[in-house]
């Protein structure tokens, strides 16, 4: 399996465990500034 994609994979399985897609919906720009340093760490 892809590196990429099994992170990517903890990622989706982190934000559905703990209702994080909803919190996203109320709080977007959290998501932006956790992805900016999501991405900066698979460098």
């Amino acid at each position: 399996m892809n590196r990429r994609l099994f992170k990517m994979d903890k990622v989706i399985d982190y934000y559905s465990r703990f209702d994080e897609w909803g919190r996203l919906e109320r709080e977007p720009i959290e998501f932006q500034v956790n992805w900016h340093f999501i991405k900066k760490r698979k460098n």
